[in-house]
C-alpha cells in the first residue's frame, strides 16, 4: 500500500487535529520526529496533511527520501547518505561538482 501524497490532500481526512499540532510545531521547532507503527499513516499525515498546510503559507520547498533506497540497484547495501544528498541536491549538480 502506498501513502497519500500532496495531490491526494482532498481525499485525506480524519487527522485535522494532529495536522494542526504538527503545523504549530513547525513554528518553533527545527526537528519534529513522527513515530508510529508501520502502516499507521505517518507518511500520509505528513505528505497529504502537513505539506499542503505549509504550502498554503508559501516559502516552503519539499523533498523526501527513504533511507533504505539503494544508490546502485545491484548493490545489496543501501547508501542513506547518498539518498539524502540526492533528495537535497539535483543529481546533475552532484555529478557536475562531486563525481568524476
Amino acid at each position: 500500500m502506498d501513502h497519500f501524497n500532496p495531490n491526494d490532500a482532498q481525499y485525506f481526512f480524519g487527522r485535522d487535529f494532529f495536522i494542526e499540532e504538527l503545523y504549530q510545531a513547525t513554528k518553533n521547532r527545527n526537528f519534529i520526529p513522527i513515530l508510529g507503527a508501520s502502516g499507521s499513516g505517518k507518511s500520509s499525515v505528513v505528505f497529504a496533511g502537513l505539506v499542503p498546510r505549509l504550502q498554503e503559507d508559501g516559502n516552503w520547498l519539499f523533498t523526501y527520501f527513504r533511507p533504505g533506497s539503494a544508490r546502485d540497484p545491484f548493490s545489496t547495501l543501501p547508501d542513506p547518505f547518498y539518498a539524502l544528498a540526492e533528495a537535497l541536491v539535483p543529481l546533475d549538480l552532484l555529478q557536475k561538482y562531486f563525481m568524476v
